[in-house]
């Protein structure tokens, strides 16, 4: 298991601030954002003169901001605040909190404080890689006097890409051995990114590399992941690591281990034969930017817990919005659809026994905008999914499901039923039961993975073997 430079814990410092170094603490911790105190402050009084000529000090709490808040740990370790606020709450002594903390032996003392490499651990990278440390293992299999013991390495656990915008990526496994005067030996393994390029910000590496990861490996996995631990090297300084503290960071290294049973595994694989971890990462920056409130229900929604009728109510214009994105509104523009929908009332107007009533209920109730229906837009994105997934849910879905029956009196498809529940919903209608919501719900998650893997140029092949197996439920 990977040593992090800086233990999460409370940490007494000396601060710099506005030129002058005082006394005060840094409380470090797994998933918080990093907070301090700061004592002896400057600043805090504010002195005026009254009309006497006396001079009058008062105090009122305020808060400063700080781009940049240095200290010094009494190991001698480094600290810098980014985008730090200083709440003065007594006189000479104020608390810090900061979006993001850095730590370490060395870090530069420059601004802009920029960094050409990142190293980092998310949850679900052992799913994700497609490949195990160990090529095998030898046990042995009786009470021989001389048992032999042995593992042999992977060769091809470490795996290298390189992205079109010039970073050098890579996904391996380190070993790590523990041994006692024999009479105690094992022998494990965890996952490592590394990515390296032009120098960024820790802000920049984080929003554009070690963020989406875990946003992926959250889709691949089915399950929430997080951010295990961030470590940064400034351009010029190889021997000593920069770690990250930030509120999404669970300071929490872990070993590699097997999947839990019946589980889905990874539907996004790596190694030999599998994807490109700088395509995957290219392609899920394309997904967030062509198909922006698809792509929050995908990271937002799928790292929170929710009951089935919220995820339903978040899912459904998340597919809505995906189609509208690649298929437009309507089958023609809106102009055009008013400008036939004025030549047919006109037309209409000029017949025989059209009365003018009738005329003014369809103008008030016709519709100005000639949008695609909701059921015909989930028709269509089921035509958009690859065969075998296709298939995989007309199966279960046509004749409709029991568990779908009387929420219409005529329902022509399960599209058309969940169009109609998510319209009766949103506005007030009829509610369905928890099961008939929790079966339009897997259905629709379902399709939104499945145009994710899509988009992303994944087959689906691992979502079918789940389907399969009966490790993921259609309805």
């Amino acid at each position: 298991m990977k040593k992090l430079p800086v233990p999460p814990g409370d940490y007494p410092c000396t601060w710099l601030f506005e030129g002058v170094s005082v006394s005060g603490e840094l409380e470090l911790a797994g998933g918080k954002m990093p907070r301090g105190l700061v004592f002896d402050m400057p600043g805090g009084w504010t002195v005026t003169t009254a009309a006497s000529g006396e001079t009058v000090s008062h105090f009122s709490p305020h808060t400063v901001e700080v781009p940049m808040l240095r200290g010094r740990f009494r190991t001698n370790h480094n600290s810098v605040l980014l985008d730090a606020e200083v709440s003065y709450v007594f006189p000479e002594q104020a608390r810090a909190r900061a979006k993001m903390a850095l730590c370490g032996w060395e870090i530069p003392n420059q601004d802009p404080l920029l960094f050409d490499s990142v190293e980092f651990q998310v949850s679900g990278l052992t799913e994700l890689s497609g490949v195990t440390a160990f090529r095998e293992m030898t046990l042995p299999t009786s009470d021989a006097t001389d048992r032999h013991f042995s593992a042999t390495w992977n060769s091809s656990a470490d795996q290298a890409w390189q992205a079109a915008t010039g970073e050098e990526l890579s996904l391996g496994y380190v070993a790590h051995v523990n041994f006692d005067r024999s009479y105690r030996y094992s022998v494990s393994s965890y996952p490592v990114v590394t990515i390296k390029g032009e120098p960024r910000s820790a802000e920049e590496w984080m929003q554009g590399f070690v963020r989406p990861l875990a946003e992926l490996t959250t889709l691949a996995t089915a399950t929430k992941q997080s951010i295990s631990w961030v470590l940064l090297k400034p351009p010029g300084h190889d021997r000593h690591d920069v770690q990250v503290f930030a509120a999404d960071i669970a300071q929490e290294p872990f070993d590699a281990q097997s999947p839990e049973p019946r589980s889905v595994g990874s539907l996004v694989r790596l190694g030999p034969g599998g994807a490109s971890l700088a395509d995957l990462l290219a392609g899920w920056r394309n997904l967030q930017d062509s198909y922006d409130i698809f792509f929050d229900y995908l990271t937002v929604s799928l790292r929170e817990e929710m009951s089935f009728k919220t995820r339903f109510l978040a899912l459904v214009p998340a597919l809505e919005s995906y189609h509208t994105t690649k298929y437009g509104d309507g089958p023609v523009s809106r102009a055009d659809f008013r400008r036939q929908r004025k030549a047919v009332l006109g037309r209409l107007k000029a017949a025989e026994g059209v009365q003018a009533d009738d005329i003014a209920w369809l103008d008030e109730w016709v519709s100005t905008l000639g949008s695609y229906p909701l059921q015909e837009r989930l028709r269509q994105l089921l035509h958009d999914l690859p065969e075998a997934l296709q298939d995989r849910i007309r199966s279960g879905t046509d004749p409709l499901p029991t568990c779908l029956e009387g929420t219409l009196e005529r329902p022509q498809d399960v599209w058309h039923v969940m169009g109609k529940v998510r319209n009766n919903l949103a506005h007030g209608g009829g509610t369905p039961t928890w099961e008939q919501l929790a079966c339009l719900t897997r259905l629709a998650h379902t399709m939104a993975v499945g145009l994710a893997l899509q988009q992303l140029g994944v087959p689906d092949t691992a979502l079918i073997n789940a389907i399969d197996r009966g490790d993921w439920t259609i309805l």
